[in-house]
């Protein structure tokens, strides 16, 4: 069973998507996700070429998922209070 998706129309701002019925719905669905029951957001960063390998490298070594690493570094900088 095939479900319809609606399309994201590329460069129009959430909020001028809103007045459309379910466009505002798809883009969320689009750019957000859940992992483990919680939901996502994307987080773009630039960072040194030279920091980012050694991360890299040291998540290698360890046998730990960058991105786990990372949400680690942050919950610890940043805790909910």
């Amino acid at each position: 069973m095939t479900s319809a998706k609606q399309p994201v129309e590329w460069g129009a701002s959430p909020r001028k998507q809103e007045g459309r019925e379910g466009k505002t719905q798809a883009l969320d669905a689009f750019v957000g996700s859940k992992r483990g029951g919680q939901r996502l957001k994307r987080l773009n960063l630039d960072i040194p070429a030279e920091l980012h390998t050694r991360i890299k490298v040291a998540c290698v070594l360890a046998e730990r998922d960058m991105t786990t690493v990372v949400t680690e570094m942050l919950e610890e900088r940043f805790p909910e209070k």
